[in-house]
């Protein structure tokens, strides 16, 4: 044999062991976060069925009164009774409406201002105090006010959401389009970009993963919003059931809502964050240098 041949056949020896240990450590990975993960949900679970069972046990044998307590079994009897009633049917839809389209608003309003401010750096100093004055005052003082000027119908609950998620949108996106990459900023100017083609061109592209995670804050405090203002006055909406099955002791089927409430929140939530990964696939390519 040749020391060539040599050189090659230890070469590829290396070459076949270093192959094989990376397959050995990639199984040993997913070994570990197969078991950080049955750890995880086993964790999980448990602290789950020992809270009910606790409950179930507390309410069963009426150590804590029932009525003011409720008891899981009742309440989930409650919450399947519902899902084909005039609750999901009627109260949930006018409740998602409200939160759509407040959520909508506030998000054109909030980003537009936001890009404004940026854009024009003299109406961010003059407007800034106002903002921070308005943005001050509570919003549930508001929400009679919108009752008196916009009834007990829907319009008073969008407009309560755009008071309240329109500074959140716009407070948060004003932070994202200020957080550009300074290197960027100098590349642009070198290259003689106007101010509208750097914001176009590096601010907001730069700005899109911080603005994701407004997007769903705004999402998630418009439907909180819609209900909230339901409660303090609506002739229908999820908010309303919740009232009236707190004044009349209902309180399987007032849990039952706040189930339903969460479920939806929760399904909203993912489907926004399914949409957001599939919208951004493009930045993790970028962040893998493909």
């Amino acid at each position: 044999m040749s020391v060539v041949d040599f050189s090659q056949n230890a070469s590829d020896q290396i070459t076949s062991e270093e192959e094989s240990g990376k397959e050995q450590l990639l199984a040993d990975t997913k070994r570990f976060q197969r078991r950080q993960s049955i750890q995880k949900w086993s964790i999980r679970v448990g602290f789950v069925v020992l809270w009910l069972g606790s409950w179930q046990y507390v309410a069963a044998n009426k150590l804590l009164n029932p009525v003011f307590i409720g008891e899981p079994s009742g309440i989930w009897k409650a919450f399947i009774g519902m899902l084909g009633g005039s609750i999901v049917t009627t109260d949930l839809k006018i409740t998602l409406f409200e939160s759509i389209v407040g959520f909508i608003a506030s998000l054109v309003v909030g980003i537009a201002v936001a890009y404004s401010f940026v854009r024009f750096p003299v109406l961010e100093r003059a407007f800034r105090p106002i903002v921070t004055a308005v943005n001050s005052v509570p919003r549930i003082a508001l929400i009679p006010i919108f009752i008196i000027w916009f009834g007990f119908g829907p319009m008073s609950k969008i407009a309560n959401i755009v008071s309240f998620v329109t500074f959140t949108v716009l407070l948060g996106a004003i932070g994202a389009f200020t957080a550009s990459d300074r290197d960027h900023m100098l590349l642009a100017k070198v290259l003689g970009f106007s101010e509208r083609e750097r914001m176009w061109k590096f601010v907001i592209p730069n700005a899109v993963p911080a603005l994701a995670n407004i997007l769903e804050l705004a999402l998630i405090y418009s439907f909180l919003g819609a209900i909230t203002a339901e409660m303090l006055g609506g002739a229908q909406g999820v908010g309303v059931r919740l009232v009236l099955f707190a004044n009349q002791y209902q309180t399987n089927d007032y849990f039952a809502v706040l189930l339903l409430i969460v479920i939806v929140t929760v399904v909203i939530v993912q489907g926004m964050r399914l949409l957001l990964k599939r919208f951004l696939s493009w930045r993790e390519v970028e962040m893998r240098g493909e």
